[in-house]
């Protein structure tokens, strides 16, 4: 897990510290209880068990971006990232350039 949370800080700069809880409760939430009922829900003919798992999926949705919008989320080194992510663009760029000048003028059999 801090292996996880390392390499989110270097890579989006953010540390969402709440997303483990929050996955580890919704995660078996909907594995054990919400796809199973709405599986039986599109299986069998009753009205009241569809009508149930729609609604207890709605009401989930609405609480999982409730807490979304309220959890906090930690900033760290936007510019370590933005660093990241121009340093990748500036080896990609570099590789192209390389293959370019090895291929001159017959591209179609580079790429």
């Amino acid at each position: 897990m801090l292996l996880g949370a390392l390499a989110t800080v270097r890579l989006f700069g953010t540390l969402p510290p709440f997303s483990a809880p929050v996955n580890a409760l919704a995660i078996p939430f909907f594995s054990w209880l919400l796809v199973p009922l709405a599986l039986a829900a599109s299986a069998l003919p009753f009205d009241s068990l569809r009508t149930a798992a729609a609604w207890l999926a709605e009401q989930t949705v609405a609480l999982l971006l409730w807490l979304g919008e309220r959890l906090p989320e930690y900033g760290f080194c936007r510019r370590a990232a933005a660093a990241v992510c121009a340093g990748a663009r500036r080896r990609a760029a570099v590789a192209a350039a390389a293959r370019l000048r090895a291929c001159g003028r017959r591209l179609w059999r580079c790429w």
